[in-house]
């Protein structure tokens, strides 16, 4: 049955035209029950039964649904969780707007739907994501033995972008109901590179040092937002949320 259900994965992946090394979630969280109708994991029977590892699970489904988010905008993709390793301070997605020639760093985060957002936590000594942490962590990765050489070239392609001031971030977020996908959109950016930095070269860039940044503002359009159920389905899952919740007390 465990092969089955392998082949029977692999199947569905190569529907979407993902092979398995590309698949976030062989390594990071358990197999899903199911996938839904746009290829984001569904666990909705594991948390009924109670299984461990809730927030691997909320994170595969946080980075496909920004991984799905970027292939409908029609970016390039440059880097994804299976191209980093196990370094988490990195980047979660990099991606390429050909039609702007801007990169957009994308940090894909997984939320139930009743959670208010919550910043990621700081990394390298600034907020998650800012300018300033995408610069620091363009050092770390630059400077790390553990990078390999795709992870340094997409560094350098960073860098290069920020003196160009064509660098944008996405928080990008997939709300879920109990392991079950509703929809995904941004909830912050930060749209503009600060003249200081856009006025420097790479090579300054990595030698500069840099001031606290700035977390990410709102961004309340929900123009591309993805919704992976109708709203009586949504009204219906979160319902059973809620009297689940009330039968744990």
């Amino acid at each position: 049955m465990p092969r089955l259900f392998a082949f029977v994965l692999l199947l569905a992946l190569a529907a979407r035209g993902v092979t398995a090394g590309d698949f976030l979630q062989l390594d990071r969280a358990p197999q899903p029950d199911s996938f839904n109708a746009d290829g984001i994991p569904v666990y909705s029977l594991m948390w009924g039964q109670g299984r461990g590892r809730h927030n691997a699970c909320v994170e595969a489904i946080g980075e496909e649904g920004a991984q799905l988010y970027a292939e409908r905008k029609g970016w390039k993709k440059l880097l994804t969780a299976p191209d980093k390793g196990k370094i988490t301070r990195w980047f979660d997605q990099v991606w390429m707007d050909e039609k702007t020639g801007a990169v957009i760093i994308v940090e894909a985060r997984g939320k139930s739907h009743n959670a208010s957002f919550r910043m990621p936590a700081d990394s390298l000594g600034h907020p998650r994501p800012s300018v300033e942490w995408t610069i620091a962590t363009c050092k770390d990765i630059l400077t790390s033995n553990a990078s390999t050489d795709k992870v340094k070239d997409v560094a350098r392609l960073v860098l290069e972008k920020i003196s160009e001031g064509k660098l944008q971030i996405r928080v990008i977020v997939t709300t879920h109901a109990r392991g079950t996908p509703l929809d995904t959109k941004t909830e912050r950016i930060v749209r503009e590179v600060p003249e200081e930095y856009s006025d420097m070269t790479p090579d300054q860039l990595m030698l500069i040092d840099l001031r606290k940044g700035d977390e990410p503002d709102e961004y309340p359009d929900d123009a591309n937002k993805i919704e992976y159920v109708t709203e009586s389905e949504r009204e219906e899952l979160t319902a059973q949320d809620k009297s689940k919740k009330k039968g744990d007390r």
